[in-house]
Order: structure tokens, then sequence, then C-alpha cells
């Protein structure tokens, strides 16, 4: 399905794996024995303890009675503001898969170049079609560059920071452009960062970006 192959890959424009650390973890499991076989054993108790069957039957039993809650309260909820339940089959999956990746990108996270990366890089990366099919949800060509510029010229920036240069984007179009950045091996984020964007963040999405601090909290938000 093409709508689908364009849903998951919109996600994957800003979603990145520290591929540094995963060397370093792939490299320790190659060199100690012990600790593979220690992983196995850890994984043939989590199967046991989650996918056995009558674990299995429970579970799905506690997902239908959440779900009729969730519907029952849905339907009372669109008929006293007059609003349409949304629709499961597109949700937001920076919403649903929040909790997915090991850390996130908050306010405070650090940015810094990656060596060598000038405004012709950003232009080489921009010129790849499979690079750029997500540009509709974020930033302009224009604006990475001012990106790029801003940090060739102070070194590391904050997330706030970069949020705080634009006026008319919304904080989380200003994120995932950072998430795409970084993914583009641009620029590189303090700790180990996998992109996505906290429910609350996503909240905040349609709020001028120098606002984003008001209503509820960032933090926690994309990577």
């Amino acid at each position: 399905n093409a709508a689908y192959d364009r849903y998951c890959g919109t996600i994957s424009q800003s979603t990145v794996v520290d591929t540094g650390a995963c060397i370093d973890a792939l490299s320790v499991l190659c060199n100690d024995t012990d600790k593979r076989h220690a992983m196995g054993e850890a994984g043939r108790t989590h199967a046991r303890a989650t996918y056995d069957w009558s674990i299995v039957i429970k579970a799905h039993q506690d997902v239908w009675e959440e779900l009729d809650r969730r519907r029952s309260r849905a339907a009372m909820d669109a008929r006293h503001t007059h609003r349409v339940p949304d629709i499961s089959l597109h949700s937001d999956p920076f919403a649903m898969f929040g909790a997915y990746p090991t850390s996130v990108i908050n306010d405070a996270t650090e940015l810094r170049l990656i060596d060598g990366v000038d405004l012709s890089l950003l232009d080489k990366r921009l010129s790849m079609t499979m690079n750029t099919f997500a540009m509709d949800r974020l930033l302009s060509r224009n604006n990475l560059a001012k990106v790029i510029a801003v940090l060739l010229e102070r070194g590391m920036a904050s997330v706030q920071d970069i949020v705080d240069l634009f006026d008319q984007a919304t904080h989380a179009q200003v994120v995932l452009s950072i998430g795409w950045l970084a993914k583009m091996h641009l620029l590189r984020l303090s700790g180990s960062i996998t992109a996505v964007l906290s429910p609350d963040q996503r909240n905040n999405a349609q709020k001028p970006a120098r606002h984003a601090e008001q209503g509820a909290s960032d933090e926690g938000a994309l990577t």
C-alpha cells in the first residue's frame, strides 16, 4: 500500500539511530561469549514470561476490556464536544510510539555539527529524492541552512536555541527537522538519541515555536 509506505517513510525521516553506540554494543557481543549466552538466556526467560499462551490470552482479554472502556468514553466525548473521535488508522505515530526509543530529544539536548559538515553537504543530501519526500513536515532548505550556519558559528547550540531562531515554524517542525539533520549525519545529538516526539510536544505542534513553552510541557520530546 503506497499510502502506508509513505506513512512509515515519513516517520523514518526523523528517526535517528546512534550508529556509533550500535557498533560498540555489537562489538562487545561479538567478543564476549558469556554476555551473548547471558542475553540469550534472558531472552528465553522473557519469552516464557511474556508469550506463554496463558499469559497471551489474558493480555488479549485485558486489551478487549480496555478498548470497550475507551470506545465508550470516546463516543461520549464526541457527543459532548461535537468532535469526531480520532481515526486509529491515522493516529500520530510519534505519539503512539513515543515510549519506544532508548532516549528522546528535549529542549536541553545539545547539537553539534559532524566534523567537516558545511552547507554543500546539506545541499548534497537534499539532492537525493529518498531524503526529501517528507519535506512538507520539515523546515525549508533555507531554514535548514540557517541551523547549519548557526552551528558553524557557535560550535554548539541547544534544541531550545534552535527553536528560538524561528518565529513562524512550530516547535514540532523544528524538532523533526533536527531529527532529520541527525539522520542525514549532518549534526550530532548529545547522548544516544533516537528521534520521536512525545504526546505533549505533539499537542503543542500547532503553536508558534517561540511560544511552545506555553501549555503542556515539552520535556521528553523528540528523536
